[in-house]
């Protein structure tokens, strides 16, 4: 897909990791914009259940997060490139929350593992998973866009 296996790098990186990236856990789906397999589920619309009556509002929460999320990749990119784990985790921790809210699971999880990464001040690794949390973010939005609430 890339050329290069983030998985296998952060398993060589950080063997313990591997179990966070199993192969089991990706099961194939193709986003029709872009091609890209990705793990499932991308969105658990279920999330959206306690407000679903609501669709323009929940619009409006998708929109808004569709607009900060860069910045706050940015400040990610930035601390993993200046070596400041405090700002990678913190990040990292701010879009996790964000994500699990609005359903984006894959992108949650991977943003905990950053986070815990950039806590144990494994750079390498973090920086790795940056990459990840980017491209996952980028599916991820990609799919938010699509979304229909009525």
């Amino acid at each position: 897909m890339h050329g290069f296996n983030t998985t296998e790098r952060v398993k060589q990186i950080r063997p313990e990791t591997s179990r966070k990236f199993s192969p089991e856990k990706r099961i194939r789906t193709v986003l029709p914009s872009e091609g890209a397999q990705v793990m499932s589920p991308l969105i658990n619309r279920a999330a959206f259940d306690r407000i679903s009556n609501q669709p323009d509002i929940l619009r409006h929460i998708i929109q808004i997060y569709l607009e900060i999320t860069p910045d706050t990749l940015e400040k990610i990119h930035a601390g993993v490139a200046g070596g400041d784990s405090e700002q990678v985790a913190l990040a990292a921790h701010s879009l996790k929350g964000s994500s699990a809210e609005l359903g984006a699971e894959q992108l949650a999880e991977l943003c905990q593992q950053l986070c815990m990464e950039a806590k144990a001040e494994n750079m390498e690794s973090a920086e790795l998973l940056a990459t990840e949390v980017s491209r996952c973010y980028r599916e991820t939005s990609t799919a938010m866009y699509a979304l229909d609430f009525g």
